[in-house]
């Protein structure tokens, strides 16, 4: 039991390692840089993203799954559901990244 506990932990402080994600969503950044429909939020580095801290500039965004906002712009929402699972699949099968964190937080409209 120690032994799972232990696994937890180190496996909890990788996760919680901003430099990490920042380093993952540079890899994304450049997997996707022609993908349409999609853009990753630049990672201010340096300073500014440390182990506890990302600063990713996310500008003025409209969280992409809530479907109120989303109809009032007059959007096609099976259009924005297709366009989100062809760049899922486009990554997942193209470029081997699973985002393993998909969740309203983390899915904006610009």
């Amino acid at each position: 039991m120690i032994e799972v506990v232990d696994t937890l932990r180190r496996s909890v402080a990788v996760e919680m390692d901003f430099r990490l994600e920042a380093a993952a969503l540079s890899e994304m950044a450049e997997n996707t840089k022609d993908d349409p429909d999609f853009r990753v939020p630049a990672v201010r580095t340096g300073d500014r993203t440390t182990k506890e801290v990302l600063d990713a500039g996310m500008g003025r965004r409209h969280a992409a799954v809530r479907p109120d906002p989303l109809a009032r712009q007059r959007l096609d929402l099976p259009q924005v559901a297709r366009a989100l699972i062809q760049t899922f699949l486009r990554h997942a099968l193209r470029d081997g990244f699973f985002h393993a964190d998909m969740h309203p937080g983390n899915l904006f409209r610009r």
